[in-house]
């Protein structure tokens, strides 16, 4: 069996728009040094697109599953992803991962290009810095629905 780093600090499952939820949360980057992560969930075809997965506790756990199922996992950045190998093992999404990205704890996914996993979004790929990809994704409202 498989071994997950277990949830840390995050809120709640808040609604920032018809179709788009998100979760705020921490990572722990060092002795005093705490930044702040957010998942963002969206919904389409009353499925859900999750980007930087963040694993939470069972009560936030069970309020997110209350969305829908789980349906995409887009993975936007090599430097991000801790709690992505948990949501790939838990929900067995299709997964999302730049072309030619080192995806880091889970399976090399559908490339991420051209509208992703939600028709007419848009992926915006930052390509390689001096140590990652990076990416950004617009899921435009006319696709975004709850």
């Amino acid at each position: 069996m498989a071994s997950f780093p277990l949830p840390l600090r995050h809120g709640p499952v808040t609604r920032f728009a018809e179709g788009v939820h998100c979760v705020r949360g921490t990572f722990r980057m060092g002795p005093g040094m705490m930044i702040g992560r957010t998942m963002t969930v969206l919904t389409s075809d009353d499925r859900l697109v999750v980007l930087n997965a963040t694993r939470m506790d069972d009560a936030g756990q069970a309020e997110f599953e209350s969305l829908g199922p789980v349906a995409h996992l887009v993975k936007l950045s090599e430097s991000h992803g801790i709690d992505e190998p948990w949501y790939e093992d838990c929900y067995q999404p299709t997964t999302w991962t730049l072309p030619d990205s080192k995806p880091d704890g889970i399976a090399p996914g559908n490339p991420l290009t051209g509208e992703g996993p939600v028709a007419g979004g848009e992926v915006i790929d930052f390509g390689a810095t001096d140590g990652w990809r990076e990416a950004a994704y617009w899921g435009p409202p006319r696709a975004v629905r709850s």
